[in-house]
């Protein structure tokens, strides 16, 4: 099923859900910090305007930004909040006239990008078939870590997914929720 097809079924669902829900908030604000770097797959542009139109639309009806609740990119998580100094190297170059900062952001720039560019590469030597998000459900629940409800679609788990995220996990260092188990929920958040 598209994504346009599965969120005209189903956005009223997840409307309904989330008013009912807000008393499930420990806070009335969203004040969850990510302070990793994250990777993740985007859905096509077509998609990705129906997808951020309904998103824009839940979190709108739910408080919107008073209530922290502000846009993102809609996408499939493959790898969650990394330590960034995971991915610093000591660069020969430390004593330019750039800030530390500037010269931080710069090194992780070009250390993700390099790894980026190693994931594509890998992944077309072994499948390079287009990876294909299709959602399978809707599922709403109180996460308490992100002191608030989160609804998302779940996505179909296929081969090509499998594969991504496995090149993935071997060219990037541990994540937060899968050094352990490195099992993958495919989803897709719509409001957090």
């Amino acid at each position: 099923m598209s994504f346009i097809a599965f969120l005209k079924e189903h956005v009223q669902k997840a409307t309904l859900w989330l008013l009912n829900a807000l008393s499930f908030r420990r806070r009335d604000i969203f004040e969850y910090e990510f302070s990793g770097i994250s990777v993740w797959i985007e859905p096509d542009e077509s998609d990705a305007q129906a997808v951020r139109a309904t998103m824009a639309s839940l979190a709108e009806k739910c408080g919107g930004p008073s209530r922290g609740l502000h846009e993102f990119v809609p996408h499939c998580t493959m790898l969650y909040n990394m330590p960034q100094n995971a991915f610093l190297v000591k660069s020969d170059d430390d004593n330019n006239a750039k800030s530390e900062g500037q010269e931080t952001d710069d090194r992780l720039r070009q250390s993700s990008q390099e790894m980026l560019n190693q994931v594509a590469e890998e992944y077309k030597k072994t499948s390079g078939k287009r990876v294909m998000l299709n959602p399978t459900s809707l599922q709403l629940f109180p996460f308490p870590t992100f002191t608030c409800v989160i609804t998302f679609m779940h996505l179909e788990y296929t081969n090509e997914l499998d594969k991504i995220h496995h090149i993935i996990k071997q060219t990037f260092p541990p994540d937060e929720r899968h050094q352990s188990s490195g099992k993958l929920m495919p989803h897709m958040s719509l409001v957090y």
